[in-house]
Formats: structure tokens, sequence, C-alpha cells
């Protein structure tokens, strides 16, 4: 069902019956994956696990995650991520980098996945390395500003000892980019506010 649709069906319930769809759609975070890479799907599939994980750890559990491209059925509404996966990547595109996103833009993530494995030469990194990738591009999603932080899983480059980190689990978002985050899907909210209230007028 479209999000329009839902929310003129909560507007006939009521003012308060409507701000409450909209906190919902606001906090649900529907992130299409593509994978135009090598990749198995069992590792994508775990990365996405362990990425989920790592939101919900920090209060964001509605990701949705859905494979291929958004269809014209209305998500885009809830203002999706598009994130892909590839392989093949120009020596010149982004060196050095690991994924590339637009975070004011909100919406596209492209993760390099053939730059992954030679990022850090450690066992059983698949899933766990592209997990963090992918938490890393969306936290810039969410937080709306091309930023990065001195430590932690936002920061720009990650050391030996954060790959280490992440295999215990332990490489986490700092406690300011929780707060970015977190403001992040308020904005989406207000803004989800005001299409409501155009769409009930």
């Amino acid at each position: 069902m479209k999000l329009i649709t839902v929310l003129r069906i909560a507007a006939l319930a009521g003012t308060c019956s409507l701000q409450a769809q909209v906190d919902q759609a606001g906090q649900t975070v529907f992130i299409y994956v593509s994978n135009r890479s090598g990749a198995p799907q069992s590792v994508t599939y775990n990365a996405q696990m362990i990425a989920g994980k790592m939101f919900g750890a920090i209060g964001v559990n509605n990701i949705k995650w859905q494979s291929g491209a958004p269809s014209s059925s209305g998500v885009e509404d809830t203002h999706p991520i598009i994130l892909t996966i590839t392989d093949h990547t120009p020596d010149r595109f982004y060196p050095g980098e690991l994924a590339s996103a637009l975070p004011f833009e909100g919406v596209h993530i492209r993760i390099l996945y053939d730059r992954l494995g030679a990022a850090v030469n450690l066992p059983n990194m698949g899933s766990i390395l592209l997990a963090h990738v992918m938490a890393h591009e969306i936290g810039h999603m969410l937080q709306g500003v091309a930023r990065h932080s001195a430590s932690g899983l936002m920061r720009a480059r990650w050391t030996h000892e954060d790959y280490l980190a992440m295999q215990s689990g332990e490489l986490r978002f700092d406690p300011f980019d929780v707060k970015l985050i977190q403001n992040g899907l308020k904005n989406r909210i207000a803004r989800l506010t005001r299409i409501a209230v155009a769409a009930t007028q």
C-alpha cells in the first residue's frame, strides 16, 4: 500500500492517528540491495543481518532489506536507500575507498566489493567487512551529512585494530554519530509529516 494512501486513511481517523502513521513510516528505512558483483548471496545476506544488528544496537530497529530496485508502488515515498554492490572498479574511481555514497542526495550507495578483499589480511572477514562497510555508508545516509569521526565505525580510514574490533563485534557507532543518526530519523519524520499534511488538504 502506498504511503500516501496509508496517510490519507490515517487522516480520516484523526490527527493523532495520522501522526502515529507518520512516525512509523519515518522510522522505517527501506534499503534496496542490488548485487552486481561476484559476492555470494550467503555473504551479502549475512552482511545484511550483521549490519541490521548494529543499527538495532543504537535503537534503529526498522531496517527493511529488499532485493533489486524500488518499484513504482509507492515505497519511494519513504525515501529508500539504494545500495549497489559492484566489482571491476577502475583504479581512478575514488582511489583507496571501499565505497562511495551521496549523503546529501540521501539515496545511492555503491560498495566496491573487489577492493574489500585487498583491504585487510584477516581470515573470515567476508560478511563481517561487508556489513561494516554497509553500516558505515548507511550511517552517512541517515545522518545526511558528509563527515567522519575520529574513531569508531564512522572514521574515514580503518586501522588494523579496527578490523580486529570488527571480528569481535566491538567496532561501533560513537555516541555523537548515534545522535546524528537519531536526528536524521527525526528529519525524515518531519519531512513525511509535511507530505501527509499536504495530502489531506
